[in-house]
């Protein structure tokens, strides 16, 4: 099934999603992994942090490999991410055995963004997204906005990092 393009959305099946991060190169777009994972956290996150922005718990939605979820363990904070990748949720398990985090602590969640469910974690202070509303049509968007409420605190804080429009192929 060839990836949906349709303005600045972009619609994977959970198998096109799950091949992403197997490494398996997608028709028309030309990538091999995700353009999202950079193989380390992303630099926003870590201003974010240095600012003061980022306050736990936090929930990393869409959390793929786990490298932002690890970098805030490591600064001591209690992180929960959720993919509904298979495969990212086992590699990022694997990559916090291989980590001390003090007084943080990262926990890995298979979820879908549609319907989370977390297992009764939470509520959490931040919540941060990397790139994950932009895999999602307009509809789909709502829905998981209307999720990630569910999981908040009164007063939490939504952390958005968006594709760039300069993503291989017609990426959004």
């Amino acid at each position: 099934m060839p990836i949906v393009h349709r303005g600045n959305e972009l619609e994977l099946s959970a198998e096109e999603h799950e091949n992403l991060y197997r490494e398996q190169a997608k028709d028309g777009t030309g990538v091999s992994r995700p353009v999202w994972d950079i193989g380390g956290p992303q630099p926003l996150v870590i201003q974010w942090y240095h600012k003061g922005m980022i306050t736990g718990p936090v929930l990393d939605a869409g959390c793929g490999h786990g490298h932002n979820s690890l970098y805030l363990a490591e600064q001591g904070l209690t992180v929960v991410g959720f993919d509904r990748s298979e495969s990212a949720v086992k590699m990022a398990h694997a990559m916090a055995r291989s980590r001390t985090f003090g007084a943080g602590s990262a926990t890995f969640i298979t979820a879908d963004a549609l319907s989370i469910d977390l297992g009764g974690q939470g509520p959490f202070q931040t919540i941060l997204d990397s790139c994950l509303y932009h895999c999602l049509t307009e509809a789909q968007r709502h829905v998981y906005m209307a999720q990630l409420h569910k999981q908040a605190c009164s007063n939490a804080r939504l952390l958005l990092i968006c594709l760039s429009d300069q993503a291989p192929l017609g990426l959004p």
